[in-house]
């Protein structure tokens, strides 16, 4: 399968799972989302609905001029919408509203035809617009936050266990967050590492890093090497612990387990 139809078809699907799980609890109270602390389902679906909107306005516009940040108009939110984004809640003691899950459904499917249409190589304005980037880190970028939402939409339905995350887009994304983490890593609140190597290794498939800390360096290598500690796991499992949607202890550990968890406080919590 393409990559760009990989994206697209993974973001169709995750989007109609959340509006399943969502339509599985419309009725108050609102479940809690776990691993969204202090957000419900009706925030989720408000925050994950926005998030398309944004990257759907600046696929449409890339333009030479920088976006006003101010602007948002394009979300095409109600008055009470627009409070839960800006206080990032929303209430549990009302019902879901089936305006807010077509709205979501909407903004869904507007934004997996601009993937489609815009090419991969074309300039886009990142979503804080201060920079231009190119339309497939949006299609990459979309499709991993719309499969890491799907699974804690999922997970936040009492008795359910999330379906895994698509190996290959696990994959994709893993390689995603191994090349912006090192570009962006003196700008995180973290420790200053002291040579602390991880050896990530995929079992499902192609893909093992190398992670290296030093100071305020973080040096990651698609390669085979002995680290520090070994980190074993699907693809899906390597990507949910790194975003911290389910604990290491699930997955294969080789080396010292008390410094496999130390690479949670040299990373950023994401």
């Amino acid at each position: 399968m393409a990559t760009r139809t990989l994206f697209i078809e993974a973001l169709e699907k995750d989007s109609a799972r959340v509006v399943e799980a969502v339509q599985a609890h419309s009725e108050p109270p609102t479940p809690a989302v776990p691993s969204c602390p202090g957000w419900n389902l009706t925030m989720l679906l408000t925050h994950l609905g926005s998030t398309h909107r944004r990257a759907t306005s600046r696929l449409r516009t890339p333009g030479e001029t920088t976006p006003d940040p101010n602007d948002k108009s394009y979300l095409e939110v109600t008055p009470e919408w627009q409070e839960w984004l800006n206080t990032g809640k929303a209430p549990d003691d009302a019902a879901i509203s089936p305006a807010l899950v077509a709205w979501f459904e909407e903004g869904s499917r507007e934004l997996a035809a601009a993937l489609a249409a815009t090419p991969d190589d074309a300039q886009v304005w990142n979503l804080s617009g201060r920079s231009k980037l190119p339309a497939s880190f949006y299609q990459r970028q979309m499709s991993t936050e719309t499969a890491l939402h799907r699974w804690d939409a999922q997970n936040a339905l009492p008795g359910h266990n999330p379906d895994p995350i698509d190996p290959e887009l696990a994959y994709n994304a893993l390689t995603l967050l191994f090349s912006f983490l090192p570009m962006r890593f003196k700008s995180f609140n973290v420790p200053d590492g002291q040579g602390e190597t991880y050896h990530l290794h995929r079992t499902d498939g192609e893909g093992e890093w190398l992670l290296t800390f030093n100071g305020r360096e973080l040096d990651v290598q698609p390669i085979h090497a002995k680290g520090d500690v070994a980190i074993r796991g699907t693809a899906s499992d390597l990507l949910l612990v790194m975003w911290r949607r389910i604990p290491l202890d699930g997955l294969e550990i080789f080396g010292d387990k008390a410094k496999a968890q130390h690479l949670f406080e040299l990373l950023p919590k994401m």
